[in-house]
């Protein structure tokens, strides 16, 4: 798995002792960087990363454009043909109806936040039989 977080005290505080305490720390790797230089860096250097079945986007919503955020992972190669992106995003954030290849499957508000979910076309086939 790979961990993509720019705050120091998250990945030192949080996602260590909880990757430790899972057993998991020693097959993840943490990007301490932006996730759009991450892309940008997975971009230029295609082969280096095999792509994601899955992507979980929980950004700090304020310091985020989703729309320049899923313009990088729809030219992404991270992403597989069969990828899966859930995006937690605020409200009043216009969000895309697909990112790349994929569609949008789900969109759901929980209170404050709204999350989505990007996938396959067979997805959304498979969801309303």
């Amino acid at each position: 798995a790979h961990f993509v977080e720019m705050d120091p005290w998250v990945i030192s505080e949080v996602l260590k002792p909880n990757l430790e305490c899972t057993g998991f720390l020693d097959v993840s790797h943490i990007h301490m960087l932006r996730v759009e230089k991450f892309l940008a860096n997975a971009e230029k250097s295609q082969g280096k990363y095999p792509s994601f079945d899955y992507i979980s986007v929980t950004p700090p919503y304020l310091e985020v454009n989703y729309s320049t955020l899923l313009d990088q992972l729809a030219r992404s190669p991270l992403v597989g043909k069969d990828c899966f992106i859930l995006v937690e995003y605020p409200l009043k954030t216009d969000m895309a109806e697909s990112c790349g290849n994929l569609i949008k499957i789900a969109d759901r508000r929980f209170g404050r936040t709204n999350l989505l979910i990007y996938g396959p076309t067979w997805s959304e086939k498979k969801r309303r039989t």
